[in-house]
């Protein structure tokens, strides 16, 4: 099989017979010349023609680019853009050359006659639509690769004797034929392959047209379009049609996902991709457009600029309107007047879109005023306000725009589905799997999430005409790390049609390249959303085979090793967020990966392509290496001393050339703690030895690190030898100092900077210490670390100096991660202004492994929070002024043993010369008991 280039965008124009007309029609204005710039897309549009047709385009373009370069003035723009179009023939020549000497010998038989351009034409409609054009080009180009031939390509109107190989809507041959193709039965996308003897008759509007022309090319014909770069189309063998008679209508009227690899037209029409991701165009069928994709309530109504002069419009929690991290009042009518004339704007400006978002944001804090909450309450879930109130704005535009949908988003807190509110024919449904176990089909898993998901899945279905799904598919936290999910995406697929399922989005690693299997998840993906009975095990072995060639079975040992203990054991999930230390990750497993993926290495050795391809594998393996065994230290005196060996140190150069080699830029969401440079740079610790300031009283030992960040990481209770913070370790026991502790941010990002910076010791006394960094934003960070003469407590002073020349926006955020024995008998204290202090329990769900609670601004603490730990004889409480801080964030982990009580300064904007300060501090005080509602 043989590997062929990927394809542009452009299509050549139709080259075909035309039937003379019955009178002579005036004559027509001679045609406007083409730009350098459209000739430019007719080079690459040469692509999609037969070798001959491409040599003559080419001639004549060259001849035009020569006539624009001689009529435009020496050295002008004009003459200087005609010479490098021109530039680009060269290179044309030379891949059509290529094309022409790795044509196929394949012979393709229907109804027992080859296809031969001495018998057979491609007839297309007299006037045929963009898509059937380019349909019928491509195929031409196709079986011309395949068999060598050129056929020539015909109108409806001037079939002669030729065996027809009919694309689209050509009345006059089906007529002559006696075949009756009922199309308006098929919709956009549906399909119909016919065969009549030695005839066939592809059919189909819109894309169907297209799905039809790679339906026959991939089923019948071998062909397979695994990525853009790698097209595998057979070069020799006999294919013999058998009588068809196909139509298939696709379950999934919307089928997306956002590999970066899945976002080239060709391959995404090739593989019947509609997705709002893609580059399609109108040639290649279109595609089903966002206008606005999701978490659009902040675009409805913007808090900073609405707020403080109508506050009613957003989210009210224990009786106060937010302004920060909020949502919108859903029953406030003010609001609906405005989502309905928004709405509509969006549309007006917006006519190719076909589904506009009308979404919460990405985050809680749902109102709970009482309008609201008496609705929520009486349908048992917050869907229901967000229902109503897309319901409403659906009705409204239906008006004007019949053909648009509105959609949200069944999500987090509005995931659970109304009792009896149905939801309007226009109004699409998305609902959400970001909680579940991904290691095994949704309906099959153990886990009590994906228990919940059945019901919920079901619950909607009966309530919406229109429900779609976004899917999770990839680990967010650690992208280029194996994870085990590929027998679960196919029957999820079924699984999600057989509940009424319309539409799915596979999200996945959308924000880089170089991500796990990210053209095999793309494969897999592509064929079960348009055909949910294709088999994993074949879409594997065919992908494997195809892009890895002598090195497939080495990566297939590999993913079975991967799967095998999931398949094997009900029990063990994977989610999200799976770290690194998961049990299918052992040094074991991983051994035995590396030493398949050296033999896979061997196998194409000789190939710089397909050797990439194994190496690009392969980052998966050597990223587990590296983080389960580089970040490790030791404590040696007043120095954390890496563990890291030479070897470790080898395997981290050997990721990132693989890394920048692919363009992999991300290794985890979120570019402020994703990015690669910023990941090799945390992990680069071979040979690194970080000096420690210890502050020590009868009562409390501080370890300090200046050149990570400044942060506390060791924080001992002396009276119980408890250490206070929470710290992390690896497999052998060596402290991972990057992780828990005590940290702080520039901004309100986690991990934004700040947190890892190197700090200088400005001053150093017996009981304090003062750090300064200087941060890539331009602001300096000052942190003072004070700790009592006698008493078991700290105080942090932190300041943000805007020293730069223009403003910058800032926000000091705390994140003290505290170790607490038991979540399930600890409990948090906090005093409220002018009320009675909250208390409540820290116990967390089984299926809850972490979870975040923003305080609202009622519940703001009143200067101080503690948490109560009975296992460990005292209290941590944190005391602040309350006039420096906007947000307090509850975080806690179960699994972890930890709870984070995280402060949040007032986000400002700094002038040069300004400051934003945040001070506060932590003390282990006595343990007292604290009554806990219901207890």
């Amino acid at each position: 099989m043989k590997k062929l280039a990927g394809c542009l965008v452009v299509i050549a124009a139709s080259c075909m017979t035309v039937p003379a007309p019955e009178h002579p029609p005036a004559k027509p204005e001679p045609p406007k010349p083409l730009t350098a710039a459209e000739l430019g897309q007719q080079i690459d549009a040469t692509r999609y023609a037969s070798c001959r047709l491409g040599e003559e385009r080419l001639g004549q373009i060259e001849a035009q680019l020569q006539a624009l370069a001689e009529q435009a003035p020496e050295n002008s723009p004009a003459r200087k853009e005609a010479q490098a179009v021109t530039a680009k023939l060269k290179p044309a020549r030379e891949a059509l050359a290529q094309r022409k000497a790795d044509l196929g010998s394949c012979v393709i038989r229907i109804g027992g006659r080859p296809l031969d351009p001495a018998t057979h034409a491609i007839v297309v409609p007299d006037q045929p639509t963009l898509q059937e054009e380019h349909a019928a080009n491509d195929l031409n180009a196709h079986i011309e690769r395949l068999t060598g031939r050129d056929l020539p390509l015909i109108a409806d109107s001037a079939l002669g004797k030729q065996i027809p190989i009919v694309v689209g809507n050509c009345p006059k041959t089906l007529r002559k034929l006696s075949v009756r193709v009922d199309t308006k039965g098929l919709g956009l996308e549906g399909i119909a392959i016919r065969t009549k003897g030695p005839t066939l008759v592809l059919a189909g509007n819109q894309r169907g047209i297209l799905y039809a022309v790679y339906t026959f090319l991939e089923d019948y014909c071998g062909c397979r379009w695994f990525t853009p770069e790698c097209t595998a189309i057979p070069k020799t063998g006999t294919f013999d049609i058998a009588d068809l008679n196909v139509r298939h209508i696709p379950p999934l009227e919307y089928r997306s996902t956002d590999y970066p690899c899945s976002r080239d037209a060709d391959w995404a029409v090739r593989n019947k991709m509609n997705g709002t991701q893609t580059r399609l165009d109108e040639r290649r069928g279109g595609k089903i457009d966002y206008g606005t994709f999701v978490h659009t309530f902040n675009s409805i109504l913007d808090p900073a600029k609405h707020f403080a002069e109508h506050p009613e419009y957003f989210s009210e929690i224990k009786g106060k309107r937010q302004s920060g991290n909020t949502q919108l009042c859903l029953t406030n009518p003010e609001v609906l007047e405005i989502a309905k004339k928004t709405v509509r704007a969006w549309m007006k400006h917006a006519p190719k879109a076909t589904i506009f978002s009308v979404s919460q944001n990405d985050w809680y804090n749902f109102c709970e005023c009482a309008a609201c909450k008496a609705l929520d309450d009486a349908e048992g879930t917050h869907a229901a306000t967000m229902i109503a109130f897309v319901n409403a704005i659906a009705r409204d535009t239906a008006r004007d725009y019949p053909d648009k949908l509105i959609d949200t988003l069944a999500y987090q807190y509005t995931r659970t589905p109304p009792r009896t509110l149905r939801v309007e024919p226009n109004v699409c449904v998305r609902l959400c799997t970001i909680e579940c176990d991904f290691a095994h089909p949704l309906d099959q898993s153990t886990h009590p999430q994906n228990q919940k998901f059945v019901r919920d899945i079901q619950g909607w279905n009966k309530l919406c005409n229109r429900l779609y799904i976004w899917d999770y598919i990839i680990d967010y936290g650690h992208s280029v790390m194996p994870w085990p999910n590929l027998y679960a995406l196919i029957p999820n697929i079924r699984f999600f049609i057989a509940n009424g399922v319309k539409g799915l989005y596979e999200e996945a690693c959308y924000f880089t390249k170089g991500s796990e299997l990210a053209e095999l998840r793309t494969w897999i993906i592509a064929k079960a959303m348009w055909n949910p009975n294709y088999d994993t095990d074949k879409a594997i072995d065919e992908f494997l085979a195809g892009y890895y060639g002598p090195a497939a079975k080495p990566i297939r040992a590999y993913i079975n090793l991967m799967h095998e203990p999931v398949l094997r054991d009900p029990n063990l999930h994977i989610f999200i967020w799976t770290a690194p230390n998961a049990p299918y990750l052992n040094d074991r497993a991983i051994a035995e990966a590396s030493s398949l993926f050296d033999e896979a290495e061997k196998a194409v050795a000789a190939d710089p392509v397909l050797l990439h391809r194994v190496q690009v594998a392969r980052l998966p393996v050597l990223y587990v290496q590296i983080v389960n065994s580089t970040q490790g230290f030791k404590e040696e005196g007043d120095t954390l001393v890496d563990t890291a060996t030479k070897d470790e140190g080898e395997l981290l150069k050997r990721f990132e050339a693989i890394a920048r080699k692919e363009g992999l830029t991300m290794i985890r969401e979120h570019h402020q703690h994703g990015n690669l440079d910023k990941w090799l740079a945390s992990v680069s610790f071979a040979g690194k030895k970080l000096p420690i300031v210890r502050l020590a009283n009868d009562s409390l030992e501080l370890a300090i690190l200046p050149s990570l960040g400044g942060r506390i990481w060791k924080m001992v209770h002396k009276p119980t030898g408890r250490d206070i913070l929470k710290r992390y370790k690896d497999r052998e026991g060596n402290e991972l100092p990057d992780a828990g502790g005590y940290e702080e941010y520039s901004e309100g990002e986690y991990r934004s900077p700040g947190w890892n910076e190197p700090c200088r010791v400005v001053k150093r006394e017996k009981q304090s210490v003062v750090l300064e960094a200087k941060l890539k934003s331009g602001l300096v960070l000052t942190r003072t670390i004070t700790l009592d003469e006698k008493e078991p407590k700290v105080t942090i002073e932190s300041a943000l100096a805007n020293a730069g020349k223009e403003p910058r926006q800032a926000c000091l955020r705390a994140h003290p991660s505290f170790a607490v024995s038991d979540l399930n008998r600890a409990a948090l204290w906090v005093p409220v202004p002018g009320g009675p202090a909250l208390q409540r329990p820290l116990a967390l769900p089984a299926d809850t492994p972490e979870k975040d609670e923003w305080l609202a601004p009622t519940e703001l603490p009143a200067g101080e929070w503690r948490i109560a730990d009975p296992a460990a004889n005292y209290q941590i409480v944190c005391r602040f002024d309350l006039a420096q801080v906007g947000q307090c964030l509850l975080n806690r982990s179960a699994r972890d043993h930890r709870v984070n009580l995280e402060l949040y300064s007032k986000p400002a904007t700094l002038a040069p010369g300004q400051t934003l300060s945040l001070k506060h501090t932590i003390e282990a005080k006595p343990s007292v008991e604290i009554r806990l509602p219901g207890r």
